[in-house]
């Protein structure tokens, strides 16, 4: 059995955002009802976090969307190595080509800190969705 392990990076206790819904929760959850898959949706809301270490040795793949958190992806991404857990990363396909009246503009824009973070975690990933 396949396990993963969703996490919806723009998930917040007070919303889940849309990006979260349609590119990780509302997938998953239809690939949870296939046989020989077992999905964990994390949330936010859950009085209980697991840690990387527990959750990267429990599950086969980490499938999340693009985050330029760079601190947490580190530990995420640590501990996937060392277990041996695929890292998949949703990623919008335009996300370098935002234009400047875009919330996200200043975040992805060329020569951009968030540029160049999304762009480290993209090369340690194992796959790609977008």
């Amino acid at each position: 059995m396949t396990k993963i392990f969703a996490l919806p990076s723009h998930a917040t206790k007070d919303r889940v955002s849309g990006v979260d819904f349609a590119r990780i929760i509302q997938p998953m959850k239809a690939l949870s009802k296939k046989k020989g898959l077992k999905v964990t949706i994390h949330d936010v809301n859950e009085p209980k976090h697991s840690e990387w270490p527990e959750i990267c040795e429990k599950n086969d793949i980490i499938y999340f969307n693009y985050t330029v958190n760079d601190m947490a992806f580190a530990v995420m991404g640590c501990m996937a190595r060392k277990y041996g857990t695929k890292l998949v990363m949703d990623l919008d396909d335009a996300l370098w080509e935002v234009l400047p009246d875009n919330e996200a503009y200043n975040v992805f824009k060329k020569g951009s800190r968030g540029g160049a973070v999304i762009s480290a975690i993209i090369n340690e990933c194992d796959y790609i969705t977008c």
